[in-house]
């Protein structure tokens, strides 16, 4: 424990060095939950509660807005500002782990995200207890859960101390407790920012009880606690909390990528889900308003893309797959063709 110490005091004392060659943080590590932060659950117990987005479907701009925040992140260096702090416990030879690199090296191999991420997965005592009381416990059920994401992070920060940090979770599980307590704590001045994202329909989100702090004086004046229901709307929130994390033309960007996101899901979803996304497709136009707000406060000639409706959508689908099979069928006809005239010369 002393040699550990011993340790940690050495990489505090050589990163306010740093921090003061480069008159800040040398970048930002980007900490999230996966299950309905990063990758929706469907609805799936225990991974989450958010029925109302595809199961393992990306959120719409989560992964720019990941890559927005690793502000240091180079194509030409490698680096690992991206960290997954999981409730998913180590179990049996990594298998828990395997299956979320599996995720993450497809995400890596379709351009989701930008950068391999770092795994830090949950305990088994805390995972379990909560699988067996959440019946009647209920959201209380994850408490304890998020006391060890919070000492998870505790632990990871103390380890990176001429970093910044930005925390990514969802109100369903223990989240907005360990973001509460990361902020409240000493290790919390290098937390820029905890981001909650709402899936929540009809239960009380597990928090930081009253007796423990009042939640005004906990946020202080900066409000670095913001809740959200679409990336796009966290960037905008993030921009006017600290443009330096997000700027105005990044809000943009976020924008593009979050209509990208949604317009690919839309596509490959059945009929059915028609419905079930009109709120999320509610929710991005909002932010869409929000952000084009943005751009026209700080005089940015930026033509945000259009959200088209799901109908829209399928539509223009339906006649690009039209036009493609047409002109595989003009192709062929003239492979025929081509084919047919050169035997009439053979003969």
């Amino acid at each position: 424990e002393d040699l550990r110490n011993e340790i940690l005091l050495h990489f505090k004392r050589e990163a306010e060095q740093v921090r003061k060659q480069v008159n800040g943080s040398v970048g930002v590590k980007v900490l999230s939950d996966v299950d309905d932060t990063l990758l929706s659950s469907g609805g799936s117990f225990p991974a989450g509660c958010d029925a109302s987005y595809p199961s393992h479907s990306v959120y719409p701009g989560c992964c720019k807005f990941y890559n927005v925040l690793d502000n240091s992140w180079t194509k030409d260096e490698p680096s690992c500002n991206l960290v997954f702090l999981s409730a998913r416990p180590h179990v049996y030879k990594d298998l828990a782990e395997d299956k979320s690199y599996q995720t993450f090296n497809h995400l890596m191999a379709s351009d989701h995200i930008h950068s391999l991420p770092t795994l830090l997965p949950g305990k088994l005592t805390s995972g379990v207890k909560a699988m067996l009381t959440f019946r009647f416990m209920r959201t209380s059920a994850w408490r304890d859960v998020g006391h060890d994401k919070y000492a998870t992070f505790s632990d990871f920060s103390q380890l990176y101390p001429e970093y910044d940090f930005v925390f990514c979770g969802d109100d369903g599980q223990g989240d907005l407790l360990a973001g509460q307590l990361m902020l409240q704590s000493n290790a919390g001045s290098s937390l820029r920012a905890v981001m909650i994202h709402q899936v929540l329909k009809n239960d009380t989100p597990l928090s930081m009880d009253s007796t423990d702090a009042d939640m005004e004086s906990l946020l202080g004046e900066e409000k670095r606690l913001i809740f959200h229901k679409t990336y796009l709307g966290a960037a905008v929130d993030l921009h006017y909390l600290d443009p330096a994390l997000v700027s105005a033309q990044q809000v943009a960007d976020i924008a593009v990528a979050a209509v990208e996101d949604f317009d690919r899901v839309r596509i490959i979803v059945s009929e059915d889900w028609e419905e079930r996304l009109a709120e999320t497709e509610e929710n991005l136009r909002e932010s869409l308003a929000r952000a084009d707000a943005v751009l026209r406060q700080k005089g940015l000639e930026h033509k945000l893309p259009l959200l088209r409706t799901y109908a829209q959508v399928t539509q223009a689908t339906e006649l690009l797959l039209g036009d493609l099979k047409n002109e595989d069928g003009d192709d062929d006809d003239e492979e025929e063709w081509d084919t047919s005239d050169e035997s009439t010369f053979d003969t």
